[in-house]
């Protein structure tokens, strides 16, 4: 299933940036969660750091196993789990999003 993997690759990494900015790096940014999900409508609002970007990070992480001269895929996945990883409350609660 090479190419299906490289596909998934190519997908994500078509909207994952790996930039040196905190909420933009492995960010899969979401637009209306909050909104749609949320308790309280509070406008049109842009989440970083979505759930979603550890979601991502799965496929770039096992290619970058299998190709560990392919750096931009280790960043962009450590991006990605690490970003969700400020999504934790200080109880322990998770959020959707930052």
């Amino acid at each position: 299933h090479q190419k299906e993997a490289q596909a998934t690759v190519s997908a994500v990494l078509a909207y994952v940036s790996v930039l040196p900015t905190w909420g933009l790096s492995g960010s899969a940014r979401r637009w209306f969660d909050f909104f749609i999900n949320g308790k309280d409508f509070m406008g049109n609002e842009r989440i970083m750091h979505h759930y979603a970007g550890a979601l991502n990070s799965i496929p770039l992480l096992d290619m970058y196993q299998r190709a560990p001269q392919r750096l931009h895929l280790l960043r962009a996945g450590i991006a990605g789990v690490m970003g969700s990883l400020t999504n934790i409350r200080e109880d322990g609660a998770p959020s959707m999003g930052w």
